[in-house]
């Protein structure tokens, strides 16, 4: 199997929780295309489809293969999750500075770091809060909460590479069970200019 995958590069439909999370985070993004007012749970919901057939475009480097699973084998699950985001949060009071922003850094010993981070939100007076979607639960703390928190320590060194600042705040939005996980960088701590009940991105 690592040959075939790794080495031969054999092509493969991708799996249900991939083509999932790669539907939702899709669905999430092009949410905040219109306005405030228009960013409601069943215009999410509405967007299901229309993104689907974005992937499936031949034309799409993220194309889809035919042998690959249906979206009746991921909508109702798909569903859920964005149902969860809008309890978690209320997209009419975020403005987000960036979505699906391709991050280039490279570190002082020249090596090179790349990745997509989901969401960057600014708050007026110019603090940074960085978002990354997830489909899963929250990992429990005694085996898997580390490994999370360290890709996101690791995405908010990209951003401060590559914007000169660090982030004030990360959060790790876990859709399947509503929760989320929030780190508070080092600079708000010093601070303590912000508060949750101003919303980052407002207008």
């Amino acid at each position: 199997m690592f040959r075939f995958r790794t080495v031969d590069r054999l092509p493969e439909p991708p799996s249900l929780e991939a083509l999932r999370g790669t539907l939702v985070h899709s669905v999430l993004e092009h949410l905040y295309d219109g306005p405030a007012a228009a960013r409601t749970e069943e215009a999410a919901q509405k967007l299901l489809l229309p993104r689907w057939n974005a992937h499936l475009s031949p034309n799409r480097a993220t194309a889809i293969s035919s042998r690959g699973p249906r979206i009746s084998d991921v909508a109702g699950s798909a569903r859920t999750l964005i149902g969860n985001y809008f309890r978690m949060e209320n997209p009419t009071f975020i403005e987000p500075a960036a979505r699906e922003q391709f991050v280039n850094a490279r570190l002082a010993s020249g090596l090179a770091v790349r990745g997509i981070v989901d969401r960057i939100d600014e708050a007026p007076d110019g603090a940074l809060r960085i978002v990354d979607y997830k489909t899963g639960k929250v990992p429990r703390p005694q085996r898997f909460q580390g490994e999370a928190l360290f890709q996101m320590r690791f995405i908010q060194r990209r951003i401060a590479l590559s914007r000169g600042s660090s982030p004030d705040a990360r959060r790790s939005s876990h859709l399947k069970d509503g929760r989320t996980l929030t780190t508070i960088g080092p600079r708000r701590r010093r601070r303590r200019r912000l508060r949750a009940s101003t919303p980052y991105g407002t207008r």
